[in-house]
């Protein structure tokens, strides 16, 4: 009879998982990693060893950039990037979703361009 064979050492044989568990964790972690930023933008995975992260407002885009290569390092402690890629996302900040006015009605019988 075969020995018994721990889950976690057979998922650990399958080629790629660890990368795929390392690249998880990192998604996962963006928040501790990118410090005050980490609320104001969302890690949302890795492609080809590209960090794909999305940023709410334009001058938190900025001074992410500005930070990439020290981002970049921390990333490195737990999954193999090769750079990060920012994109803008306005529609990140719950606040500014929840806080927009909608549009003025109409005043009675007139009709809005």
């Amino acid at each position: 009879m075969a020995e018994p064979v721990r889950i976690g050492d057979l998922l650990g044989s399958l080629p790629g998982l660890n990368d795929r568990l390392a690249e998880a964790r990192l998604v996962e972690t963006w928040p501790l990693i990118a410090g005050p930023a980490g609320a104001r933008s969302r890690a949302e995975g890795v492609e080809q060893g590209v960090l794909q992260v999305a940023v709410d407002s334009s001058g938190w885009l900025h001074r992410l950039t500005l930070e990439e290569a020290r981002l970049i390092t921390r990333c490195r402690e737990i999954a193999a990037v090769r750079a990060i890629r920012f994109r803008l996302a306005p529609s990140l900040d719950p606040v500014a979703r929840t806080t927009r006015s909608p549009a003025p009605a109409a005043p009675e019988g007139e009709v809005c361009p």
